[in-house]
């Protein structure tokens, strides 16, 4: 508006006036700029400080990436650790329960063997001619022996460490036949339970033979 009014006076030779707008019109035209000026300067600002914000958050967003790696590098160190610590013991565990199964599988072994060395207590005899005394056990179960029993039991004498099929090829019977006879002389001579129910079988089958088992049933 100045400058307009500047260019109008100085157009009707009214110089007086035509400078007071011309002074007038330069003050402003400072003033807008300074406004410019500072306008730009804020902004300048604003902007160094929008783009400070900005790094320092991606400063902190990495920082927490970093931090959820290495808590997951370390659950995953310690979920291995545990896995192997578990791996380890069950290991051990079970290698310790295999050895002490097999001491007590050789002690019912070693006294299978001792009661047909010395089936009377007096005479030693050879342990391949002991035979299994079938009235004698008969009479502690309170019960007869039916043909596949006896077979078994018989087939564990020979081998007192053999396989269900095993016995089943030998005796001519079916595996599932071999097993209901097992249970059911397990149920007669009252065999605990145990990792080899055979040998226990066997060695009860013995000592009832050598008259060590006198308990009726």
């Amino acid at each position: 508006m100045y400058e307009l009014l500047y260019s109008c006076y100085k157009t009707q030779g009214k110089s007086e006036l035509s400078l007071k707008m011309y002074e007038k019109y330069t003050i402003y035209k400072d003033s807008i700029q300074l406004e410019k000026n500072n306008f730009s300067v804020i902004r300048e600002v604003v902007k160094n400080d929008f783009e400070l914000k900005l790094q320092v958050a991606e400063q902190e967003n990495e920082k927490e990436k970093v931090e959820l790696k290495k808590k997951q590098l370390n659950r995953t160190f310690g979920i291995i650790l545990l896995s192997i610590a578990a791996i380890v013991v069950i290991v051990i565990y079970y290698t310790f329960n295999l050895k002490k199964h097999r001491r007590n599988r050789d002690d019912l072994l070693e006294e299978i063997k001792l009661l047909k060395k010395n089936p009377s207590k007096e005479l030693i005899v050879d342990s391949n001619k002991f035979e299994l005394t079938r009235e004698k056990l008969e009479d502690s179960i309170g019960r007869k022996l039916n043909e596949t029993d006896w077979k078994v039991l018989n087939i564990l004498l020979d081998d007192p460490v053999v396989t269900n099929k095993e016995i089943a090829q030998r005796a001519f019977l079916s595996v599932d036949g071999i097993g209901s006879s097992l249970r059911r002389m397990y149920e007669y001579f009252d065999i605990k339970e145990s990792k080899y129910k055979k040998i226990s079988l066997l060695l009860e089958g013995i000592k009832i033979s050598n008259g060590s088992e006198t308990n009726s049933k």
